[in-house]
């Protein structure tokens, strides 16, 4: 089950990087509340595809999700 983040692919998982999308959900699954993630990386690597399908992850169990640009 997925909640559509704007901007996404309903369905869009990304390819070769379950391990990162692991990390970031273990993050907000055991994190602490109010915790902030900052993801950094050479452009085109997959960040924006990990992070609308981790977003997508969390709404669905009921976080809220903060997201910005620039």
């Amino acid at each position: 089950m997925g909640v559509d983040i704007p901007g996404s692919v309903v369905g869009e998982r990304p390819f070769g990087r379950e391990a990162d999308l692991e990390a970031v959900r273990s993050f907000f699954l055991d994190g602490e509340r109010g915790a902030a993630l900052l993801v950094t990386g050479e452009a085109g690597v997959g960040k924006s595809v990990v992070l609308r399908c981790a977003a997508q992850d969390a709404l669905a169990v009921g976080l809220r999700v903060v997201q910005a640009v620039g």
